[in-house]
């Protein structure tokens, strides 16, 4: 890249495709705002001329935050990242601005950190216990706004809607910690059971949210039916 932007040889336009949308993330909220702002200010310092990305409608909510600080990085990449949350709190969430900012503050020092995604490696099982115990933090603040949005519907279904990837979003560290438990033995049987009642609540996730831009699963998830809820004569799969 260093050596293209010399422009001794190419003097087209160079631009940068970005990946602040991972489908390895699984519509877990991965929100980075504070990299993508010092990564946009990066590249245009060095003479990039644009970037992009792309969103996807089944999971286009999840990921809002990321969107919209990366357009206005591209608009002002000398923004304050604090400001530009407190911006997007203050127009998106109007009366329960104020605990949905610390929410996403919450989310970005967690999520990347402790959720199962490739490349996040955690240290020990106090690690993920302490992740777990930030989100039920943010669970709160998410109760909080829901109280202060009371009278405001759109702002009360955008938080159903981050109630929805929370619990997801807890329920996967939930299962990391029980797998970090199963792999170091003791009581393997039953730790190994346990871990049946959490990856059955993260189907039973998805098929609530569909088409509330939320979760981008395959179909394999949601057409699947435990024998124990098959009805005789309907065909499921699974």
């Amino acid at each position: 890249l260093q050596e293209w932007l010399k422009r001794d040889v190419f003097k087209g336009d160079i631009l940068i495709y970005t990946y602040y949308h991972k489908y390895s993330w699984r519509s877990l909220p991965i929100d980075i705002p504070k990299l993508i702002t010092e990564e946009v200010h990066y590249y245009k310092s060095i003479g990039v001329s644009g970037m992009g990305i792309y969103s996807e409608p089944a999971n286009w909510f999840t990921y809002e935050t990321n969107h919209y600080f990366f357009a206005r990085a591209l608009m002002d990449a000398n923004m304050d990242p604090a400001q530009a949350l407190h911006d997007y709190a203050s127009k998106r969430f109007g009366p329960a601005a104020t605990p949905i900012e610390k929410y996403f503050q919450i989310l970005e020092e967690t999520t990347p950190n402790v959720c199962s995604i490739p490349g996040t490696v955690v240290q020990s099982q106090d690690e993920v216990q302490k992740g777990l115990d930030t989100l039920e933090e943010a669970r709160g603040l998410r109760d909080q706004a829901e109280q202060e949005a009371s009278g405001d519907p759109g702002v009360k279904l955008l938080l159903t809607k981050l109630q929805a990837s929370l619990d997801y979003t807890i329920t996967d560290v939930r299962i990391r910690l029980q797998a970090w438990k199963v792999a170091r033995g003791g009581g393997w049987a039953d730790r190994a059971r346990g871990m049946a009642p959490l990856i059955y609540r993260l189907r039973t996730s998805f098929i609530w949210a569909q088409g509330a831009g939320i979760f981008l699963v395959p179909s394999a998830y949601t057409d699947y039916v435990p024998k124990s809820q098959k009805q005789p004569g309907v065909k499921t799969t699974g």
